[in-house]
């Protein structure tokens, strides 16, 4: 397997363990059926992904953009200055 089901495996081994210690830290319910037990999985790597996944994945790429964006805003800054002063391509990077 994969380094990175691997550890999507531990992921999940963490997740189950800390549901059973979270299970065993509530005071036994009172007249109540106890709450259902959580299905933790791997997402199925067959078909659409889960909607969950495309947003998380989207966001990571808004996330990527505006950290290139920012690298690029701070070598644009420590130029401010210079013979070559930056300081239209900084007002264009911000808008």
């Amino acid at each position: 397997t994969s380094h990175a089901v691997s550890r999507s495996n531990e992921l999940l081994a963490c997740c189950k363990t800390a549901w059973k210690i979270h299970q065993q830290q509530q005071p036994p319910p009172v007249d109540q059926p106890p709450p259902p037990k959580p299905v933790f999985r791997l997402a199925d790597t067959h078909g659409s992904p889960p909607e969950s996944l495309v947003i998380l994945e989207e966001g990571l790429t808004l996330l990527r953009a505006m950290e290139f964006g920012l690298k690029q805003l701070k070598v644009l800054v420590r130029r401010r200055g210079h013979t070559n002063d930056p300081t239209q391509e900084i007002a264009t990077l911000v808008q």
